[in-house]
């Protein structure tokens, strides 16, 4: 599966009105990546830490990629502030591939998706550094 598809599919595991911000997305894709490789075509980005926790600049290459194709809508509220959400033909493409991810795949990334979905931006870091080990060697100096 090409990753623009793999994209909307797991935006699409959130239903038609999800509304991400770039935090959760970068955590999602983070924790899919970690958890379930073997279930998608093995890991589909390149995160590194920061601050804020994990983040690859692919993430929004792909972003700009289906905002462009009129797949994915972006809001903007000021400079910084963003937030994504699946058009109608997005969210149609992105259900169709859903189905297509193999064994338990499309629940697993519907489980995680509610994850990001429930936790604001600070408790998102929290769950890198406690489920993922993700910071610690920053937070060791």
């Amino acid at each position: 599966m090409r990753r623009a598809d793999y994209f909307l599919a797991v935006l699409s595991a959130g239903g038609k009105a999800r509304i991400f911000s770039p935090v959760q997305l970068q955590f999602l894709f983070f924790m899919i990546d970690r958890d379930i490789p073997h279930l998608i075509g093995g890991v589909r980005f390149s995160f590194t830490e920061m601050d804020h926790g994990p983040f690859d600049h692919g993430l929004y290459d792909e972003i700009d990629d289906l905002a462009y194709r009129g797949l994915l809508s972006i809001s903007r509220n000021g400079i910084s502030h963003a937030s994504y959400r699946l058009t109608a033909e997005g969210f149609q493409r992105g259900s169709i591939a859903l189905a297509l991810l193999i064994g338990n795949a499309a629940e697993v990334v519907r489980e995680k998706v509610e994850i990001v979905g429930r936790h604001h931006s600070l408790r998102l870091l929290q769950l890198a550094r406690s489920s993922y080990g993700f910071g610690s060697a920053s937070n060791a100096a």
